[in-house]
C-alpha cells in the first residue's frame, strides 16, 4: 500500500509527508485529522477548528483515501526551514529519510536532490527507486568504485571566485580532518595557508599534488613563489629565502606529512588530484540532478571526513552562488545529510548563518544524527545552532541523557519515559507549518517505498532523453582511445598516457569524453541492454562523470616528474 504524498494544505499547495498520525482521538468535524500531543491535550482543545494552524494540518478536500491513513506532511515552502532528525541506530531514521527523498524523486522532479551519508545502505536504496526516466540525472560519488571515480578538486577556483575564500575553505576541510590536533599546529597552519595562496595563484590548474610538490621540491617552490603577487603570501615567501634548506625541510615536514596523508590513500588521491572537477555542482543543482555522495568507512575515518567535508563546502558554495537567480526562479534543493556533524567544519554561529542563507537560496536541509553528544564540541554551540535554526524537529527514541533537552523542545511531553521507551518506527514531531510551530504529534513512519519491477519498468515508454554530444574529436583521436582501451593492463595504459605531450593529452581526453558520451546515450536510449538497475545507473555515472583510475595516476606522475 502506497499513500500518495501529494496532499494539500491549501489550494494547489503540495507537501512532503513525514509519517502517519498515531492514536488520533475522534473529536468530529474538522478536528479529526489534528495530531494528538501526548502531554498537551488541553492545548489541543484550545485550538479553533478554523484556526490557521489547524487548517494547515488538515487534509485537503478530495483526499478521502489518504485521509484514512492520516498522513502528516510539511508544506513544500516550509521544508526550507529545515528538518532536524535525531535517534539511535535502528529506530527508523533511514526509513524516514528514504521516503522523504523518494517523494522528491517521484512527485517533485523539478527539485534537485543531494544525499550524503557516511555508509552506503541508504544510497543504494535510493538508486533502486530512481525512476527510469531520471536515471540519467543521477550524479553518484561512490568512493569505492573499482574502475572510475569523479574528480573533485578542492583547489579549483571558478572564474571570479575570491581566492581567499577558496583557501579558507580548503583550510576548513583540513582542520575538520585533523580534529583536536589542529589548534596546536600554529606553524603548520601558517605554512599551509601561504602554500595554498602560492599554488592556487600560480598554477593554471592547481591540485593537492602541486601543494605537496611545493612542500617537497625546492626548485619548484622557488620558481613558483617568485611569481607571487599576493600581498600576504609574497612577503612570507620572501622572508623564507634567507633560511637554509635544512631549516626549511624541518619547517615543511609536518604540513607535508599532513598533505601526504591524503595523497597516499589511492581512493582519496584519485578524487582530489584531478585538475578539473568532473562535476559542476552549481550546474547540477540548476538542472535538478540527483547527487548522491556515498562515503565508506574502508577509506579510513580521517579520509572520509576530509572528502565529506570538502563535498559540503562544494555544496554550500554552489547553493550560495545562486544569488544571481531571482528568488522565484530558484529551483528547490532538497539536501539530506546523515551523520551531518561528521562533515560540518564551521562553528555553531557560522553554521547558523549557512542554514539561514540556504533557506533564502531555496535549499531545504534535513540534518540527521544519533544523539546530542555528537554536537557538543565548542561548548555546545552547534547544538544551539541546529536547535534554533531548524523548523521541524523529528525525535525518535531518545537516550536518557538527551531526554531532558528534548522535553524543552517538545513542551507537550511531560515524562522522560515518553521519550526513552518509544517503539521503533515511531517518533515525535514538532512541525513548522505556515511559518509557525505546531503542537507536538506522534507519528509512525511509513514503510520503505516499493522498488519498481525491473521488467515492467523497461517495458514502459517513458525514458530519459539523450544528452547533446560534445564536438567530434576526429577519427584519429577516437582510434587512439580504442588503442588505449585495448591495452592489456592499467599499468600499460598509465605508462602510455604519461609520456603524451600536453597537446596530445588534451586531444586524448577530448576523444575519450566524446567516446563516453556516445556510449552513455546508447544506454539512456536502450536501458534494456543492462537490466540490472544499480549497475546501469553506476555505468551512466561512470560515463558521464567518472575518470578512469589509470588516467588520474598518469596525471599525478606527470606533475611530480
Amino acid at each position: 500500500e502506497r499513500p500518495s504524498p501529494v496532499t494539500f494544505v491549501g489550494p494547489g499547495e503540495k507537501r512532503i509527508v513525514v509519517g502517519r498520525f498515531a492514536d488520533v482521538p475522534s473529536f468530529g468535524g474538522g478536528l479529526q485529522a489534528i495530531p494528538y500531543p501526548l502531554g498537551g491535550l488541553r492545548q489541543l482543545l484550545k485550538l479553533s477548528a478554523d484556526g490557521e494552524g489547524v487548517q494547515a494540518l488538515r487534509q485537503g478536500s478530495g483526499q478521502a483515501s489518504v485521509d484514512s491513513e492520516r498522513p502528516m506532511g510539511i508544506p513544500l515552502k516550509d521544508t526550507r526551514r529545515h528538518f532536524h532528525v535525531i535517534g539511535p541506530t535502528g529506530v527508523g531514521k533511514s526509513t524516514l529519510l528514504l521516503r522523504m527523498i523518494w517523494q522528491y524523486l517521484a512527485y517533485f522532479p523539478e527539485a534537485a536532490v543531494w544525499l550524503q551519508e557516511p555508509h552506503q545502505d541508504l544510497t543504494l536504496k535510493v538508486v533502486r527507486r530512481v525512476p527510469l526516466w531520471r536515471e540519467k540525472d543521477v550524479v553518484w560519488l561512490d568512493v569505492m568504485d573499482p574502475r572510475r571515480v569523479m574528480g573533485i578538486n578542492p583547489l579549483e577556483a571558478p572564474e571570479g571566485a575570491d581566492l581567499g575564500q577558496v583557501v579558507a575553505d580548503v583550510m576548513g576541510v583540513i582542520r575538520k580532518a585533523m580534529g583536536a590536533n589542529w589548534d596546536t599546529a600554529v606553524q603548520m597552519q601558517e605554512i599551509l595557508e601561504n602554500a595554498l595562496l602560492a599554488v592556487i595563484g600560480g598554477e593554471e590548474q592547481p591540485t593537492m599534488v602541486h601543494l605537496f610538490k611545493l612542500l617537497t621540491d625546492a626548485d619548484y617552490r622557488y620558481d613558483l613563489t617568485a611569481q607571487i603577487n599576493d600581498p600576504v603570501a609574497a612577503p612570507y615567501w620572501q622572508s623564507l629565502e634567507m633560511k637554509r634548506e635544512r631549516e626549511l625541510e624541518a619547517m615543511f615536514s609536518v604540513p607535508r606529512r599532513r598533505v601526504n596523508a591524503f595523497l597516499r590513500n589511492p581512493i582519496v588521491r584519485r578524487i582530489i588530484a584531478q585538475p578539473r572537477s568532473t562535476v559542476n555542482f552549481r550546474r547540477a543543482i540548476d538542472q535538478g540532478k540527483v547527487i548522491l555522495v556515498q562515503l565508506d568507512g574502508r577509506m579510513g575515518a580521517g579520509n572520509r571526513t576530509f572528502i565529506g567535508t570538502m563535498m559540503m563546502y562544494k555544496l554550500f558554495g554552489a547553493v550560495m552562488s545562486r544569488m544571481d537567480v531571482p528568488e522565484e526562479e530558484r529551483r528547490q534543493v532538497a539536501i539530506c545529510v546523515d551523520e551531518f556533524q561528521t562533515f560540518v567544519a564551521q562553528s555553531g554561529e557560522e553554521f547558523a548563518d549557512i542554514l539561514e542563507q540556504a533557506r533564502k537560496m531555496g535549499a531545504s536541509l534535513t540534518l540527521s544524527h544519533q544523539h546530542l553528544g555528537q554536537l557538543a564540541r565548542g561548548g555546545g554551540d552547534l547544538i544551539n545552532s541546529v536547535a534554533n535554526n531548524t523548523g521541524t524537529k523529528v525525535v525518535f527514541r531518545a537516550e536518557a541523557a538527551d531526554a531532558p533537552t528534548f522535553l524543552k523542545w517538545l513542551p507537550e511531553l511531560k515524562a522522560i519515559e515518553d521519550l526513552t521507551t518509544l517503539a521503533n518506527y515511531r517518533c515525535y514531531v514538532r512541525p513548522l507549518v505556515k511559518g509557525s510551530p505546531q503542537p507536538v504529534c506522534t507519528l509512525y513512519t511509513y514503510a520503505d517505498p516499493p522498488i519498481p519491477d525491473p521488467a515492467e519498468e523497461l517495458r514502459g515508454e517513458r525514458r530519459g532523453e539523450p544528452d547533446p554530444l560534445p564536438p567530434h574529436p576526429g577519427p584519429e583521436a577516437l582510434r587512439e582511445v580504442e588503442r588505449v582501451r585495448a591495452m592489456p593492463s592499467d599499468e600499460e595504459r598509465k605508462k602510455y598516457l604519461k609520456q603524451l605531450p600536453d597537446y596530445g593529452w588534451e586531444s586524448y581526453l577530448a576523444a575519450r569524453r566524446y567516446h563516453d558520451a556516445v556510449r552513455r546515450n546508447r544506454l539512456i536510449e536502450r536501458p534494456e541492454r543492462m537490466p540490472d538497475k544499480v549497475e546501469r545507473v553506476r555505468t551512466l555515472v561512470r560515463l558521464g562523470y567518472g575518470t578512469p583510475h589509470y588516467e588520474t595516476e598518469a596525471l599525478i606522475e606527470k606533475v611530480l616528474a
